[in-house]
């Protein structure tokens, strides 16, 4: 476990105010200078960044799934546990993630992931659009061990149903990948100082 990649999403919302196009710009110039830093040589091979896209909001509100906020999720692809556990200590990559936006919202959580299907060839129909749903288990609970066994049984009762709409003749026709990623229950997270250097996190304070 301890060589293989590891996956990890963080989940930032803005400091209320903040202008999206302002936000989106300094998300992607932390994503640079965290991949610039020495350390993250050969620990950190990429980082995705996905913005809302309000191009698409009749398709959100019919599904009645609620506008998000001025927001971004970004996913990390790390080496190792080791690896991500050593950048995690690094003075350097902590003071870049503690700086940014200290007055918004972050949450930062290795994943299991889970791919129900994953059929490229749908991708050569057209344009395509990337659908991200962020589900929170709401808990009073602040030990990681209990919040991800509760994701772990979330993601279980919402199987049957996931597995039953891409059984559909619809879904078969335009969803190319449908990935679940979990709160890990197998990898390490970082100790509470270091969580807690790295700015405004849901994850150290208790949820309600």
């Amino acid at each position: 476990m301890e060589n293989a990649p590891v996956t990890v999403i963080a989940i930032r919302i803005a400091a209320p105010g903040t202008p999206k196009q302002e936000f989106a710009r300094r998300a992607e110039a932390l994503a640079d200078a965290e991949l610039a830093l020495p350390a993250s040589k050969g620990a950190l091979s990429k980082i995705v960044l996905y913005f809302p896209n309000e191009t698409h909001r009749d398709v959100v509100e019919k599904l009645q799934l609620g506008l998000p906020p001025v927001c971004a999720l970004a996913r990390y692809e790390f080496a190792s546990d080791e690896a991500r556990l050593m950048l995690l200590a690094n003075p350097e990559f902590n003071r870049l993630s503690g700086q940014f936006d200290p007055l918004g919202t972050n949450t930062t959580l290795p994943v299991e992931i889970a791919t129900y299907i994953d059929q490229p060839s749908v991708l050569s129909s057209g344009v395509t659009m990337t659908g991200l749903m962020v589900m929170h288990v709401p808990t009073r609970s602040d030990n990681y061990t209990v919040l991800a066994h509760q994701a772990a049984d979330l993601h279980q009762k919402l199987k049957p149903s996931i597995e039953e709409f891409l059984a559909t003749p619809e879904a078969q026709r335009v969803v190319a990948n449908h990935t679940v990623f979990q709160m890990s229950r197998v990898h390490q997270f970082p100790s509470r100082a270091i969580v807690e250097s790295r700015g405004n996190s849901i994850l150290t304070r208790n949820q309600c």
